[in-house]
């Protein structure tokens, strides 16, 4: 498989996991009745994709440079 094709499959399944992970981690904020539950699940995916890039980037050879 091409770089450019796994990167541009790579992204859209971050995409679909960081949209389901909001989804959920809204819902379990809300149902905890927190006056902010979209930013703190926003803070949350952002923080997931932040130790992604970090951490797990440079574990996987296919994923770096």
């Amino acid at each position: 498989m091409s770089k450019e094709l796994h990167t541009i499959r790579t992204g859209f399944w971050w995409t679909g996991v960081s949209g389901f992970v909001f989804g959920i981690s809204d819902r379990i904020f809300a149902v905890l009745s927190w006056p902010s539950a979209q930013t703190l699940a926003l803070l949350f995916v952002s923080s997931l994709f932040f130790v992604f890039f970090l951490f797990l980037k440079p574990l996987n050879p296919r994923l770096s440079d």
